[in-house]
């Protein structure tokens, strides 16, 4: 539902970052009383953005609390970090920023933990795979390719231990969220191959080029390639994401090499593979929440990714109820709340008369 938001500039301390129509859209799915905070809006009650910000933004709530959801022009770690630039700039009151959307997972990392599409991982931290130096037999990343990003603040490394301790919580609000919101009938294929198996023509004779992986293939299906080396997934009838936790592998090379993705995950422990996090991470308020729509190997497509959006958007919604507000913008939060209903019950309208901070604030609000 789109109107007037009621919020100020200075009200919002929460972010939502995406580098993808389809992950924006999850998120605006699940947001409410939204407008478009664009120069000359009349719907808008804050100033016009702060010149030279080059962002595009949608104003609204998630759960009770004021959100601004960030449009990033385009993918990789240099849109990402222009994008988190602006955002200091103009939101000068965000103490936390959360970088939505969809990744590619490592299925298996040496540990007994299985992570399937549509699972949820939350990034305890951002390695950069690309960074380092190239050799002719060899590359070597950087030792130092996690710690040049930056650590997150402290309140946001308290913030990932209070939900690690309330997973299930978590989970469960997640889930309910998706029940709400996807459609019935929900049955598609999660397939993970070998990580040596390729993408390739199985038969000699479809393909008389010299590389292993023509061009052909690469723009061809599973099912036209007959890939069928597979690790047996049953087909998925529900979504039911489990949530992760764990280092986040990021690099402006879209990972689609299954022997490649493994042997980076060996040596990094990451659990998953993105190209925005090493951009927002400069952000020390950012964290990481994406769902996997792929395995990062040859056999990569895009039939998760709405899904995969959903997840993650689900997942943003139950952390932003963990998340408690400064006083000032809870204040806020609950005046505008209370602005934006028609109030019948004469015991709240009793309450909002009686008591002069939460009057004032609406008043306030209504006026300003």
């Amino acid at each position: 539902m789109s109107r007037k938001s009621g919020v100020k500039r200075s009200d919002v301390e929460i972010a939502i970052i995406c580098a993808l129509p389809t992950e924006a859209r999850a998120i605006q799915k699940l947001m409410e009383n939204t407008s478009n905070d664009t120069v000359g809006n009349p719907d808008y009650s804050g100033a016009t953005k702060t010149q030279p910000d080059e962002n595009a933004y949608t104003l609204g709530e998630m759960d009770g609390h004021p959100v601004v959801l960030v449009h990033m022009p385009s993918v990789g770690k240099i849109s990402a970090t222009f994008a988190s630039t602006h955002l200091k700039h103009t939101y000068t009151a965000i103490k936390l920023a959360l970088l939505a959307g969809i990744c590619g997972g490592v299925p298996k990392n040496g540990d007994e933990v299985k992570r399937r599409l549509g699972d949820v991982v939350i990034g305890t931290s951002v390695v950069q795979f690309d960074m380092g130096r190239q050799y002719p037999d060899k590359f070597e990343q950087s030792e130092h390719s996690q710690a040049l990003l930056g650590k997150p603040s402290v309140e946001i490394q308290a913030f990932i231990k209070k939900l690690e301790s309330s997973k299930e919580v978590l989970q469960q609000r997640m889930q309910t969220t998706i029940t709400e919101n996807i459609a019935t009938g929900f049955r598609l294929a999660d397939d993970l191959y070998d990580a040596t198996y390729w993408h390739i023509h199985r038969d000699a004779d479809c393909c008389i080029q010299d590389e292993k992986i023509c061009d052909t293939a690469r723009r061809s299906t599973c099912e036209s390639l007959h890939c069928d080396d597979l690790d047996r997934r049953e087909k998925r009838t529900e979504l039911k994401p489990i949530i992760h936790f764990g280092p986040v592998g990021c690099g402006d090379t879209v990972m689609k090499s299954g022997t490649h993705r493994d042997n980076l995950a060996k040596g990094s422990k990451v659990i998953a593979l993105d190209m925005e996090g090493a951009g927002t991470s400069m952000h020390q308020a950012c964290l990481f929440v994406k769902s996997i729509s792929d395995y990062a190997d040859s056999h990569k497509n895009k039939d998760w990714q709405e899904h995969a959006s959903l997840a993650s958007a689900a997942c943003v919604k139950a952390i932003i109820g963990q998340w408690h507000l400064s006083d000032k913008s809870a204040l806020k939060s609950q005046a505008v709340r209370i602005q934006n209903v028609t109030v019948k019950d004469s015991a709240m309208v009793s309450m909002v008369a009686q008591d002069p901070v939460l009057h004032n604030a609406t008043f306030n609000l209504g006026h300003g």
